[in-house]
């Protein structure tokens, strides 16, 4: 899972470059993510504020999603279709981790009857890449694809954790702390803190930080090299499960099939 390359360096460094970078392209990728966390249908004005981009260019790439099967329109307002799932399918099928990683976490989600995750980092947020529910965990919308700030979240802790210093330290400097329950903590020396006490344990948990009455534990998932390249966890009811609960009973099952993963994307030489 290797990072793709930082065309806008890349651009900056060469002019003779720019003959590569598809510029339509790029702008009718920023259409399609602009319906991000959107849902509702959009009109042409509201793409083009979300884009950042001209009603000219906005108008001719909503007609070539169009015409594609990419987008609908009724009367003047567009909406995504179906077909955009194949984009997000065909990263998600080409993934070593994801094929691996299916069949433990499902198993982990049948042993424990708890919701079990696997997510990965992307510009500061976890992004899940698998989520195996079950019917105890009420009011759930998380899916596949779905972005949550990174801070708060279990998952997200083990992740931050796993970075240098450096990259921490960029990570703070561009991240808006925000409360979303009244038990997030967004204290930055508080989650330093926390996020060295994670690197130093190997696991994070998160005690009704993203959503009050729920709680979740995370361990991370290593690649062929021994480095962080997604996190795995459970989450439960705060209702039914304790926090000492939560590390006494799910904690060495996190562990033991983030093991069995590990192994096998080191036998497959996955590396992050």
């Amino acid at each position: 899972m290797t990072a793709p390359p930082d065309l806008s360096s890349e651009l900056s460094q060469n002019g003779a470059d720019q003959r590569d970078f598809v510029r339509a392209l790029a702008r009718g990728l920023g259409v399609i993510e602009s319906f991000d966390g959107i849902q509702h249908a959009l009109t042409l004005s509201e793409v083009a504020a979300r884009a950042h981009l001209s009603r000219g260019t906005v108008r001719r790439a909503l007609i070539t999603l169009h015409t594609l099967g990419y987008v609908i329109e009724d009367r003047g307002r567009f909406a995504l279709t179906p077909r955009t799932l194949r984009l997000g399918y065909s990263y998600l099928s080409s993934q070593p981790l994801w094929t691996l990683a299916r069949p433990y976490i499902e198993d982990l989600t049948a042993r424990t009857n708890e919701t079990s995750s696997l997510a990965v980092l992307d510009e500061g947020s976890i992004v899940y890449l698998l989520r195996v529910t079950t019917p105890r965990l009420l009011h759930d919308k998380l899916a596949i694809g779905s972005r949550l700030a990174a801070y708060p979240a279990s998952m997200g802790r083990v992740l931050l954790a796993s970075l240098s210093d450096e990259a921490l330290e960029a990570y703070f400097a561009t991240t808006p702390l925000k409360s979303l329950t009244p038990l997030t903590i967004v204290d930055e020396k508080r989650l330093r803190s926390i996020i060295q006490q994670v690197r130093e344990a190997g696991y994070a948990v998160n005690d009704q930080e993203m959503e009050m009455g729920l709680r979740s534990i995370a361990v991370p998932i290593f690649d062929g090299e021994g480095k962080t390249i997604a996190a795995l966890n459970i989450s439960a009811s705060a209702a039914r499960t304790s926090y000492v609960e939560m590390e006494k009973n799910f904690l060495p099952e996190l562990r033991e099939v983030a093991r069995k993963i590990t192994d096998l994307l080191r036998h497959a030489g996955v590396r992050a």
